[in-house]
């Protein structure tokens, strides 16, 4: 009897240890796909953002007529993250044009400029 009693409390303890440890694997399996979700959508945003700055920077230096060497530095950089983020080919455009840019002044007046 006493044997009983001892297989009926460790199979209930070993019951309740296997649905604790069940309960907490689906909560670890929401709390990735939560935080998946979450990491998609700011991948999502940022690259957004990323090409909205460069094709305003774009604008920019088109009004201005030519964009410093820091400035296209800063696109490059840009442009890299966006394209690591899964970014299109369509900024790569963009780019190409800035970069194609006068850096200064005086190099504009000098290549367009008669």
């Amino acid at each position: 009897m006493y044997l009983d009693l001892v297989l009926i409390i460790s199979t209930i303890v070993s019951t309740c240890i296997l649905a604790l440890g069940g309960l907490a694997f689906l909560k670890a399996k929401q709390l990735i796909q939560e935080y998946t979700l979450k990491n998609k959508a700011v991948e999502i945003a940022l690259t957004d953002l990323l090409r909205i700055r460069i094709t305003e920077s774009k604008e920019h230096y088109i009004k201005r007529k030519w964009a410093y060497d820091s400035e296209k530095q800063l696109i490059q950089e840009l442009h890299q993250v966006y394209k690591n983020l899964g970014g299109n080919g369509h900024v790569d455009t963009i780019v190409k044009d800035i970069m194609n840019m006068p850096a200064s002044e005086a190099e504009y007046n000098s290549r367009f400029i008669r």
